[in-house]
């Protein structure tokens, strides 16, 4: 005969064993997640930054000027001043004339490249291909824009073969726009003589931009 005392005992070791086991099965996956072999958390990768021709922001000029010459372009020194850098070249078969823009310390914080049209009557087929190409490009680099705009305004449509006309008159806006936490912005847009227009700027930009308008109001 078993007494209750004994029935006792044994279901309190029964007990112990059970939460050893689980204590003991605890440690086992703490250390299979935390352990030496344990795969860390991969940390996130930073912002895209939008650089044209592969130069890093806030470079001195001459740097970012003699990066665009080994890239094939050539300076456009006459049209240079403390405040910018010009260069000439050719992109997607077209004159392009690409000016960076310089900060108070003569750093690179902005690009306006602008793709020429050629001296075609109609011009708009070929330079609307032209921004298909860029605008293809950025996309595949950097993702679906933030936004995209593409109207025309009376008397002008698109498809009436007057495309040239409504952007000259500034009845047409093409425009498609990136931007990153980085702080970095793209846009591309079709000008008033149907080129095709590449805008990258810097935070550092809209700084600058924001002392500049500072400096002009102290004047009043």
């Amino acid at each position: 005969m078993i007494s209750g005392s004994t029935v006792t005992v044994r279901s309190a070791r029964g007990v112990r064993r059970r939460l050893t086991q689980i204590l003991a099965a605890t440690l086992v996956v703490l250390a299979t997640q935390h352990g030496p072999g344990a795969s860390a958390a991969k940390p996130k990768p930073p912002p895209p930054r939008y650089l044209f021709a592969g130069v890093p922001w806030l470079v001195p000029a001459d740097t970012a000027l003699a990066r665009l010459v080994a890239r094939g372009y050539g300076p456009a020194l006459e049209a240079g001043d403390r405040d910018r850098i010009v260069c000439r070249g050719r992109m997607f078969e077209h004159d392009a004339v690409i000016t960076g823009h310089l900060d108070e310390q003569r750093r690179l914080v902005r690009w306006v490249t602008l793709v020429a049209p050629r001296g075609d009557a109609y011009r708009w087929p070929d330079m609307r291909g032209v921004f298909g190409e860029v605008t293809r490009e950025a996309e595949g680099r950097y993702g679906p824009p933030r936004s995209v705009t593409e109207k025309f305004r009376f008397p002008y449509e698109r498809g009436d073969t007057r495309e040239d006309e409504a952007l000259r008159d500034g009845k047409a806006t093409v425009r498609w726009t990136w931007s990153s936490k980085s702080g970095d912005r793209l846009a591309v847009e079709m000008g008033a003589d149907v080129s095709v227009v590449l805008i990258y700027e810097c935070a550092e930009w809209s700084a600058l931009e924001a002392r500049r308008r500072a400096k002009r109001a102290s004047d009043l």
